[in-house]
């Protein structure tokens, strides 16, 4: 599994205090890779044993998208959690 998460700074909590998103050309993403035992998916303990496989951080959508790019990964093939079978 490869997650993408985006870094959240005080001025994105603040805005969304504020009721709105704030918008950054140099925000940071945290992408990590996992491998989960495939016995374990069904279960509550899904992540023991799990294997980070590798981890990056990068700044900005085209430094996200050349990482994503070095994994031999197309942004395309990325859904929304609820549509996988992710069971984080």
């Amino acid at each position: 599994m490869v997650e993408i998460r985006p870094d959240v700074t005080e001025a994105d909590t603040e805005a969304r205090d504020q009721g709105w998103k704030r918008a950054d050309q140099a925000r940071t993403f945290t992408l990590r890779h996992w491998d989960y035992d495939a016995d374990r998916l069904d279960g509550f303990d899904y992540d023991l044993g799990a294997v980070l496989v590798k981890a990056a951080t990068a700044t900005g959508e085209p430094e996200l998208a050349a990482i994503l790019e070095t994994w031999h990964l197309d942004p395309d093939q990325f859904v929304y959690p609820w549509q996988t079978d992710d069971p984080a």
